[in-house]
């Protein structure tokens, strides 16, 4: 009898005392951090390569949107964690034995998931804070504008929302998976009445408009939820009505016994346990893989228009789910440690069990891809009505089986269904991203790929004998980051291998050249672009100037040539230089060829031919003396177009007219050359070191080409040193005549690696074209630097060409002549 009233009292002090549930607060609590703290290091983890995609791929990806996802992932996955997992270990039959109300359970699961959710958005707005986010954080966005994100207030109580869906579906279904499939389809209703609503308007919503809607449907949602999981919630932890006698019936018929199938083996039986125990789920991922190979068909007829172009996305990213979910279906399902574990007491080999779990997903896959295979053999892939955007069969092999190769590893790692299904679509779609656009921008082998394609699985497989042991712990965490630091470290390694093979200076060599490049800029004097305008159309149309327009232009008075040059016309003991662009070059090569041809058509017209003669050597004077790169490049074309007019016959009958003399007298000697390209290469790089923003130095603007996009920012300081240092080889070698082209090749590695040396600018048969004909190859379009040194017309004296006392006046790289001695005046 003291035995009973003592019962009662604690009965009555427990359902009356606040304090008694705080264990029950504590145990809820701790069974919702993991998903708590995975979502962060998740979120930390994406901004990380949100980071790397920024700084090198030059992928921005909106960093609100993707901290907005983490707190609607919690409240997808609280539920589920707080009541599924509970479900399935079968504690929530103990739970009703305690003495606790269902509803005061129910509300405090329900309260400790809100706390959490709270500490999310904490979470959110301090990422926000600290990003400086700038997206709108208000109901509504400004009047007139039609598409919008949803703005901070929906979010919230959206997320409400889905945090009572997610109580809701696991207190009435059982099976983790299905609740979370139904959590998702109800997820998403308020926004499809808002579609709904919009139809039966008749016009599409402004976002103010659709952000108060959405506002208003899920916010009655709640108020809907709320008493419809509570009442589940009540149902589910109530009292049981008394079985049935029907249902303890055990025996069934001998031939029901008989018909069993019998295997002979260990691995047969674990694939076909996995078949029949997890049908459902199998039929729901190949319903998934369908809706994705819809979604592929809509891609392969073109670009998909009216309601495919919003569900063809949805539809692909329901594939690529369905990958991962292939893989956490591996240790999630017949693969829990506690149903393997009854395996490993009866003798079944870790070995064995391993590839029996990878028996139906990897089948299932195969079969996908094999399908794909033969689908994508029949698309046309190239011609305007091409799938020029579907994958090859290689490469949709390698994002399914790193997708799946991640998933697996993930699901073995985490205890529970829910956090394997949230997390690992995330991260192992994030690290197919990763080493997919470090492969494509970033150098990284193929052999580095499969390295992280297969070290997923080597983990999962070395931790197979502990996880059936129930001993994986703490070795799993240990492992797994030893996985990340391969997946995440080794496209770093290799492309910071790659950047450190380019040759770069040494310490004592850059600061020489440094302050020999600054003293450069404090001489340097002004310098003026002339202004050589020219019909832009001709340029988007043309690869050649018709004789109409260049006569047309010739006889404006914009294109004189004597009123182009004048503002170098300056008081004696100043300098202005003048500076050219690509174009600008083109029209006057055009000019002056016209006048030329005119002139040796028709000798009356020299005085007209003698204008451009002295204009050209007035501007070759003034481009020479600049310490612009480019102005030099412009100053070796003038050079070669006026020695090709010093070489023809018709020029000596006025060899001692005054404009064939300023020609003569502006033709350079390979010393003062070398000494202006070096003045010019040195500044043009001491200004890109100074100013790393400048993007108009010759080294920053189609200087040269890097195969590897996302290295640009890490091998551009190398490499411009390395090109420095050859272009001044390459001016010693210009000099002294020499014949080695090593510097040549050096050269071409440097300013584009994509196509061959022998392809290039800088080959030997580019190289043995006369010089003049170079002039027209290259004047327009991508800037090959030094493409005219050390040929042929570096070494002519003009006064030799102009009297005939040179063997050959093509003006090419194999015609011996005597180094110039004429001065640079």
């Amino acid at each position: 009898m003291a035995t009973q009233v003592t019962t009662a009292e604690t009965t009555i002090r427990t359902n009356h005392e606040p304090s008694s549930t705080a264990w029950f607060w504590w145990k809820e609590s701790r069974q919702l951090a993991p998903l708590l703290v995975m979502l962060v290091a998740v979120a930390l983890l994406m901004l990380f390569f949100d980071f790397v995609g920024d700084s090198l791929l030059n992928i921005k990806i909106p960093k609100d949107a993707m901290l907005l996802a983490i707190p609607g992932l919690f409240a997808t996955g609280a539920g589920p964690l707080l009541v599924g997992q509970e479900r399935a270990q079968r504690t929530i039959e103990w739970l009703t034995l305690l003495p606790i109300s269902p509803l005061r359970m129910a509300v405090t699961k329900f309260l400790v998931s809100l706390a959490g959710l709270a500490i999310m958005w904490a979470f959110f707005f301090l990422m926000k804070a600290i990003l400086h986010g700038t997206s709108p954080w208000n109901l509504g966005f400004p009047q007139g504008q039609h598409q919008g994100g949803g703005s901070g207030p929906v979010w919230l109580i959206h997320s409400l929302f889905v945090l009572l869906v997610g109580f809701y579906v696991s207190w009435r279904l059982e099976n983790q998976f299905y609740a979370l499939l139904l959590l998702i389809v109800i997820a998403f209703s308020p926004f499809i009445s808002v579609a709904l609503t919009s139809e039966l308007i008749g016009r599409p919503f402004l976002a103010r408009e659709s952000d108060w809607w959405s506002f208003l449907f899920t916010s009655a949602g709640v108020c809907v939820m709320l008493p419809l999981s509570l009442r589940a919630a009540s149902r589910t932890l109530g009292a049981k009505p008394a079985p049935k006698i029907k249902s303890l019936e055990l025996g069934r018929s001998s031939a029901t016994a008989a018909s069993v199938p019998r295997f002979e083996t260990q691995v047969a039986p674990i694939i076909w346990q996995s078949l029949h125990s997890a049908r459902g789920t199998w039929l729901v991922i190949a319903a998934m893989f369908v809706l994705g190979g819809f979604a592929m068909v809509e891609i392969s007829d073109g670009s998909p228009r009216g309601t495919a172009t919003a569900v063809v996305p949805f539809l692909i990213l329901i594939a690529a789910v369905a990958v991962s979910w292939l893989g956490v279906c591996v240790f999630k399902h017949d693969g829990s440690s506690e149903r393997l574990r009854f395996l490993a007491d009866r003798g079944v080999s870790w070995q064995r069990a391993y590839i029996a779990l990878h028996g139906i997903p990897i089948a299932i896959l195969s079969t996908v891809l094999l399908i794909y295979a033969f689908w994508n053999m029949k698309v046309q892939h190239w011609g305007w009505d091409g799938a020029n955007g579907s994958p090859s069969l290689v490469t949709m092999l390698f994002f399914t089986a790193m997708a799946y190769s991640v998933s697996q590893w993930i699901s073995q790692i985490f205890r529970t269904l829910i956090l394997s299904v949230i997390i690992a679509p995330i991260l192992a779609w994030a690290a197919v991203g990763w080493v997919c656009s470090m492969f494509v921008s970033g150098g990284f082998p193929v052999w580095g790929m499969l390295v992280c394609l297969v070290a997923p699985m080597v983990a999962s497989f070395g931790m197979m004998n502990r996880y059936m042991d129930g001993r994986d712990r703490p070795w799993t965490f240990l492992v797994g980051a030893g996985v990340i630091a391969t997946i995440i470290g080794l496209p770093v390694f290799t492309a910071y291998s790659y950047v450190m093979s380019i040759p770069a200076m040494t310490a004592q060599q850059h600061r020489d050249l440094l302050s020999e490049a600054r003293l450069v800029e404090m001489s340097e004097a002004p310098e003026v672009y002339l202004d050589i305008d020219f019909n832009r159309d001709y340029l988007e149309q043309h690869l050649m100037v018709s004789a109409e327009s260049l006569i047309k232009q010739a006889e404006s008075f914009e294109y004189r040539p004597e009123k182009i040059v004048e503002p170098l016309n300056v008081q004696p003991g100043e300098q202005m230089r003048a500076g050219f662009t690509n174009g600008n070059f083109e029209r006057w090569y055009g000019l002056f060829t016209l006048s030329r041809q005119t002139w040796e058509a028709d000798p009356s017209t020299w005085s007209e031919f003698a204008v451009w003669l002295e204009s050209s050597a007035k501007l070759l004077k003034s481009m020479r003396a600049s310490s612009f790169m480019t102005s030099q490049e412009w100053a070796d074309r003038l050079e070669v177009m006026l020695l090709d007019v010093l070489a023809s016959e018709a020029i000596r009958e006025q060899q001692n007219a005054d404009a064939v003399q300023a020609v003569v007298a502006s033709i350079g000697t390979p010393e003062s050359r070398a000494e202006a390209r070096r003045r010019s290469v040195l500044l043009a790089w001491g200004r890109s070191v100074w100013d790393p923003d400048n993007y108009q130095q010759p080294f920053r603007t189609g200087f040269y080409e890097e195969k590897y996009a996302a290295l640009v920012n890490w091998s551009q300081p190398r490499r411009e040193q390395a090109v420095v240092l050859t272009l001044l080889d390459g001016i010693e070698a210009s000099k002294r005549r020499s014949n080695d082209i090593q510097w040549l090749r050096k050269l071409h590695q440097l300013v584009d690696s994509t196509i061959a040396f022998e392809a290039s600018n800088y080959s030997p048969s580019v190289r043995s074209t006369p010089a003049i004909r170079l002039l027209d190859l290259n004047s327009y379009g991508n800037f090959a630097p030094s493409r005219l040194w050390g040929l042929d017309w570096e070494y002519q004296d003009p006064r030799a060409l102009l009297t005939g006392d040179v063997v050959s006046t093509k003006l090419n790289a194999d015609s011996p002549a005597k180094p110039n001695t004429n001065g640079q005046e």
